[in-house]
This record gives C-alpha cells, sequence and structure tokens, in this order.
C-alpha cells in the first residue's frame, strides 16, 4: 500500500527513520520551494522598500517644485501627463521589444533608459536652497 505525502510527512515527523527514494524527493523538493519562498520574499521586501523610499523622496521634491498656489495643480497635472506618456505606452513597447528580440535583457535596457531620463530630468530641476519658503504665497 502507498503512503500519501502527508502521511510520508508525518513519519518523518515523528521521528521514524525510514529512508527511501519517495521520502528523498519529498524532502528535497519541499526543501527548494522554502529556499524559493524565502528568495522571493527577500526580493520582493527589497523592491518595496525601495519603492517606498522613492516615494518619499518624490513627495518632497514635487513639494519644492511648486508655490503653494500651484503645487497641488501641478503636482497633479505633473502625474497625469507622466501616466500618459509614459506609464501608458511602456507595456506596449516592453511587449514590442521582447517580441521583436526573443530577450527580456532589451526590456531592462528600456527601464534603465527611462531611469536615466529621470535622473537627467531631476538633475535639470532648479535649485530650492536659498529659496525663501514663507514669501511663496506672495
Amino acid at each position: 500500500m502507498m503512503a500519501t505525502p502527508l502521511a510520508e510527512i508525518n513519519q518523518l515527523l515523528a521521528g521514524v527513520n525510514q529512508t527511501t527514494p519517495e521520502l528523498a524527493r519529498l524532502g528535497q523538493r519541499t526543501t527548494q520551494d522554502a529556499t524559493n519562498l524565502v528568495h522571493r520574499l527577500f526580493w520582493l521586501g527589497l523592491a518595496l522598500v525601495l519603492i517606498l523610499l522613492a516615494g518619499s523622496v518624490l513627495a518632497a521634491l514635487t513639494a519644492e517644485c511648486f508655490t503653494p498656489r500651484l503645487r497641488y495643480s501641478g503636482a497633479s497635472i505633473g502625474f497625469q501627463l507622466a501616466a500618459v506618456f509614459a506609464g501608458g505606452p511602456a507595456p506596449l513597447i516592453a511587449t514590442a521589444l521582447l517580441a521583436s528580440t526573443g530577450s527580456g535583457q532589451v526590456i531592462a535596457l528600456y527601464i534603465f533608459g527611462c531611469a536615466i531620463v529621470s535622473i537627467a530630468a531631476t538633475a535639470a530641476l532648479p535649485s530650492s536652497r536659498d529659496r525663501d519658503f514663507a514669501r511663496d504665497h506672495l
């Protein structure tokens, strides 16, 4: 009679020293699944931290770009235009790149290029170091 995987795991947990090829494969697969899960959770956590860091800096940067009278409208228009011109066609561009080259590395280069454009645009913003924010309401 063949035991179910759950029964085999229960035997292992109970300390029964029964080594069979089926149990060895089951244990190996479970260990690999756990390792893959840990790796995926690590990368997901790292991505979440980086997104949160970018969002916190973006809020301060957006607030400094506009006077209080125009701040909400300016930020809103900027976000909406970015969504239309950068976020909208991005999946279509990525699909076309993948279809034409068959490699995901080209998509990574496209994302890297977008990051370079973002860094250049941020560097071109005027400095607000000596700006008197108390007089912005005028």
